[in-house]
């Protein structure tokens, strides 16, 4: 379908996106669907004589076909010994429509309302008024087929007139030549064939004007749908919001910028996200978000300078391209980290700050390619490296880049595949407590035996597992291993062991459904909820909603164990710990590392384990690695240890012979 002509130029500057247009969305085809179906419309509208034309050889087809079949059976009948005067008029009925079908096709070009056919329909009333004085009420069910088709076919005038010559000259027929037939049956009869000519004479005689309405709202509607394209058009290449050029209007803008004698021969194509942007302006009203949104890009704008390209592609994702000056490409690099620094810096709005976190990766024209796609492609592979490695820097991008997110969607996919033909396995690092070193306490730390790449530790997986939402599926093959495995040492080392496992955000909600995995199995085997510690990362603790703090609670209440992991990175307020339904602290090794040899961290951890217990919570130290590091621990009433100077994680095995050892029942 062509665009009219009268579609305003601006919206046709854009070339078509490179790839036969795979960049066009989506909706734009509803509104060709829709401009073609309001044109066949008006041409529908606009025929109406081959419209008449094709319905009257599909009406008298069928009309033909029912009365020929009627006549046959009248003649089978007449074979049989029926009367000829008694059952004659379907077979005449028939012949004659059949004669009428022939030479309408035959002359298919003859005029609706021509002589021709006032002929025909006269004969046809004529034989269907001598059928009803031959055969009385039977025939006169032929009368509505007859009243439709003349009105098909005639002026309202003429089909008047031979409507009454039929419906009038029947019911005399009926009243003189058949008095037996029943008067309720006479007066049904008259009625339905005077309704029917009624609604066909208004039908005829406001066709015209029924016409030319359906007509104007067909222009109409062609002329809105082409206005909602135009509209569509011009949506399709601009954020609504920010007034800047969406995704593939940036797209359509480089491309042409790539082209012509003033083609840009160097450029930097730069992606942004900014990671915090959407959370941080949540708790603003629709006009100071837009506000905000003004001033980010006005920011945005004086950043990559006047001679650059900007662009948004969602929320908190803008695009820019950067012409670079042959042999000067670290002073666009330059003024990359400048406006990276800068947006490191919250902007302010009605007193209340929002954050952004800027990440940001670019590509390089003509090194890294000549097309946009694959430019922006590339852009984007190393944005995805800047927020994995959380760099403050603009991140280039490199090839083996793309190797690395190959690998990295492969091994994603080898995950999924892995909890289903069980290749994980669960190791256990002891937790001994402090004062007699008494083996009661174990974590769980999954491993994964990759049958290609060997034996995987979690750091190699788990983060892939957190992004693709597979850490649920991971969650809940360790709990079922790990609850099993409890069960078993609770026999065979001590009723008081207990297994402390990770709880990722993601499966916080789901374990205090009745219906959990974790539920379910201890329920199952037996195993009291209290045998369970779960462990909820520190900085999962900075983004706690009431609905997880609720679910915490709730898993309190159960019998569950609650434990905060990797304190003293960085996220912890010590004002909130209060608030935190907790029963134990587990020191982070960053904690840990130089006890022996800085006195400031020793006052600052006695500070921490003595404010810890007057909460009431215990204190595990990880990474313990120096016998400097448990004495100093021991001696400020820490109250369990666990790290490599007492064993790494282990089989199965090797735990319950260390556990035989140094368990109460051992000793």
């Amino acid at each position: 379908m062509t665009t009219p002509a009268s579609e305003p130029q601006s919206q046709t500057t854009h070339p078509p996106p490179p790839g036969g247009g795979d960049e066009a969305p989506s909706h734009h085809l509803m509104a060709d669907l829709a401009r073609e179906w309001a044109t066949e419309i008006g041409q529908i509208l606009d025929s109406r004589a081959q419209l008449t034309r094709r319905g009257l050889l599909a009406t008298l087809a069928v009309t033909a076909a029912m009365l020929l079949l009627v006549g046959a059976h009248t003649y089978w009948k007449i074979r049989h010994g029926g009367s000829l005067i008694q059952e004659p008029w379907p077979a005449f009925a028939g012949v004659v429509a059949l004669l009428c079908m022939i030479i309408l096709v035959l002359r298919s070009a003859a005029a609706p309302r021509s002589a021709v056919t006032l002929t025909v329909y006269t004969a046809l009333s004529i034989l269907q008024l001598v059928a009803v004085l031959v055969n009385g009420l039977p025939a006169t069910l032929m009368v509505p087929a007859a009243l439709i088709f003349s009105h098909v076919m005639l002026s309202p005038s003429r089909s008047l007139w031979l409507a009454g010559v039929m419906i009038v000259g029947g019911g005399v027929g009926l009243l003189l030549f058949h008095p037996e037939t029943p008067s309720e049956l006479v007066t049904r009869s008259l009625g339905s064939q005077l309704s029917i000519l009624l609604f066909m004479q208004l039908a005829t005689r406001f066709w015209e004007k029924l016409l030319r309405r359906f007509h104007y709202l067909g222009r109409e509607m062609s002329r809105v749908v082409a206005e909602m394209d135009i509209e569509l058009n011009a949506a399709k290449v601009v954020d609504v919001e920010s007034r800047l050029p969406n995704r593939l209007g940036f797209t359509l803008d480089a491309t042409a910028s790539l082209a012509g004698e003033h083609a840009t021969p160097q450029a930097l194509v730069v992606a942004f996200n900014l990671t915090k942007w959407q959370d941080s302006i949540a708790s603003f009203g629709p006009t100071d978000q837009l506000d905000l949104l003004n001033q980010l890009v006005t920011q945005l704008r004086s950043g990559v300078g006047a001679g650059a390209l900007l662009a948004r592609g969602g929320a908190g994702e803008f695009w820019a391209m950067l012409p670079v000056t042959e042999g000067r490409e670290i002073d666009a690099i330059r003024t990359l980290e400048i406006l990276l620094a800068d947006l490191q810096r919250p902007l302010t709005q009605l007193a209340l700050a929002a954050l952004t976190l800027p990440r940001m990766g670019f590509s390089r024209l003509p090194q890294d390619g000549t097309e946009m796609p694959t430019l922006m492609r590339k852009a984007e592979v190393a944005l995805r490296a800047a927020e994995r490695t959380a760099a403050s820097r603009a991140c280039g991008f490199h090839p083996s880049m793309e190797q690395q997110a190959s690998d990295r969607t492969r091994l994603t996919r080898d995950i999924s595949a892995a909890i289903k033909t069980d290749q994980f396995e669960l190791f256990y690092q002891p937790i001994l407590s402090a004062g007699g070193g008494l083996l009661l306490k174990a974590e769980g730390l999954i491993r994964w035996n990759h049958p290609q790449r060997g034996f995987l530790g979690p750091g190699q997986f788990i983060h892939l597992a957190e992004e693709s939402d597979l850490i649920v599926d991971l969650t809940e093959w360790v709990i079922r291993a790990g609850v099993s495995q409890v069960r078993q040492w609770r026999r065979t080392l001590d009723p008081r062991f207990e297994l402390s496992v990770n709880l990722p955000p993601q499966y916080l909600m789901r374990c205090i459904d009745p219906h959990s995995e974790l539920l379910r199995r201890l329920d199952e085997i037996h195993v009291p909820p209290g045998a369970i510690v779960l462990e909820i990362t520190e900085g999962a603790m900075l983004n706690l909603t009431p609905e997880m703090l609720s679910a915490l609670n709730r898993l309190r209440e159960i019998g569950f164990q609650i434990a905060l992991d990797d304190f003293g990175v960085g996220y912890s307020s010590f004002g909130q710990l209060d608030k935190l339904p907790l029963d134990y602290l587990k020191l982070d090794k960053a904690f840990v590392d130089g006890l022996e040899l800085l006195p400031k961290r020793r006052v600052v951890l006695e500070g921490v384990v003595q404010m810890a217990h007057a909460l009431g919570f215990k204190i595990v130290a990880e990474g313990v690695e120096l016998d400097a590091q448990r004495d100093w621990l021991t001696a400020m009433r820490c109250d369990y240890l666990q790290g490599y100077l007492f064993s790494k994680p282990i089989p199965v095995a090797e735990l319950e012979a260390m556990g035989k050892a140094r368990s109460p029942l051992g000793t």
